[in-house]
C-alpha cells in the first residue's frame, strides 16, 4: 500500500495529537500500524526487526 501526501499529513497529525496529549497507547498503536504497512509493501532486505 502506498501512503500518498495527504494520507502521509492525516498519520502526522494523528501522532503529534497523541503525542501532545499523552496518549501512549495511540502512538504505540498508530507506530504499529505505519510499520505494518511498510512491511507488507517492502521487501526484507536483512531487516531484522521481527524476530525469527
Amino acid at each position: 500500500m502506498e501512503v500518498n501526501q495527504k494520507q502521509w499529513d492525516v498519520f502526522e497529525k494523528v501522532f503529534k495529537t497523541a503525542v501532545e496529549a499523552g496518549l501512549q497507547g495511540v502512538q504505540l498503536t498508530l507506530l504499529k500500524a505505519i510499520d505494518d504497512l511498510f512491511n507488507i509493501d517492502l521487501p526484507e532486505e536483512g531487516s531484522s526487526s521481527q524476530g525469527a
